[in-house]
């Protein structure tokens, strides 16, 4: 549910993790990931692949290595999430294991999707629904209707993916699943563009701002910020976009690449529509 500091307390105060350091360090590196805290849980994961205990013990190495690739994708390391979510897959083999094995396939079908590779990435992101099935993990499977309609978005086709998002999203907010909710809504706001609803998209943009105070991570709020100000420019309310962009930082250099760009993005959108050329011309 995002309550980072509870989620810390619990797990530092767990006496069984206490005589498990690396169970311990895993799960905090999974809060760290909640909270944006990249670079840290990068580090932390890649030391405890680097330990024998890891090495020794494959689920938990596949675990970590799953980890560790949906840091890598929020690093825009594509090739290094690849890599883990292929590592993670070797290691779990046929064993069984169909809750880690169908989060694996995920990532990868992720990776595969943002990389225009659809082919690879249906094929996994199909086989994952497949293995979450036989899970019973429904938030899982939710997820993977969520990568779903992402690949369908970057395939040009923001109408099938709308079935997938709004199910997705349906199911994410049941379970109180905040993260993978506000992914999905932001992914709303932009498949509803660009079908030219606005009125739509900010209906999803509206569910999400309800929730914005529950955000932990930066970027992630940042991004919910700058989807907000997409959509009052597609229904020409140039002064609450304005007034949002405003309260902004005037660049996101720590922030995730993408972000980043999409606030200058923005703002040159907005600086034009305001007929001021130059500073259209610097943001873009």
């Amino acid at each position: 549910a995002n309550d980072l500091p509870t989620a810390r307390a619990i797990l530092v105060g767990d006496p069984e993790l206490a005589r498990s350091e690396p169970q311990l360090v895993y799960r905090l590196a999974q809060v760290d990931f909640r909270a944006g805290e990249y670079a840290r849980a990068d580090a932390a994961l890649s030391d405890l692949l680097d330990e024998p205990t890891t090495r020794n013990d494959a689920l938990f190495a596949a675990r970590v290595h799953n980890a560790r690739g949906a840091v890598h994708i929020r690093e825009d390391d594509y090739a290094g999430a690849k890599s883990d979510y292929d590592a993670a897959i070797a290691l779990l083999g046929n064993s069984g294991h169909a809750s880690e094995r169908g989060l694996a396939l995920t990532g990868r079908g992720a990776v595969d999707a943002m990389r225009h590779d659809f082919a690879d990435a249906l094929a996994d992101l199909g086989q994952a629904r497949v293995q979450l099935e036989e899970a019973g993990d429904a938030l899982a499977i939710a997820r993977v209707d969520s990568n779903l309609g992402g690949l369908e978005m970057d395939r040009d086709r923001p109408e099938q993916a709308l079935p997938y998002l709004k199910s997705s999203a349906t199911t994410f907010e049941a379970y109180g699943a905040i993260n993978e909710l506000m992914e999905t809504l932001a992914s709303l706001v932009s498949d509803n563009l660009a079908l030219l609803r606005p009125a739509d998209a900010l209906g999803a943009s509206d569910r999400s701002w309800i929730l914005a105070p529950r955000v932990t991570d930066p970027n992630q709020r940042l991004n919910l910020d700058l989807a907000r100000v997409d959509v009052f420019l597609a229904l020409g309310r140039q002064r609450e976009a304005a007034a949002l962009l405003g309260g902004l930082p005037d660049d996101a250099t720590e922030s995730n690449a993408f972000v980043a760009r999409r606030l200058h993005v923005l703002r040159a959108r907005l600086a034009l529509a305001q007929g001021r050329d130059a500073v259209a011309a610097t943001e873009a």
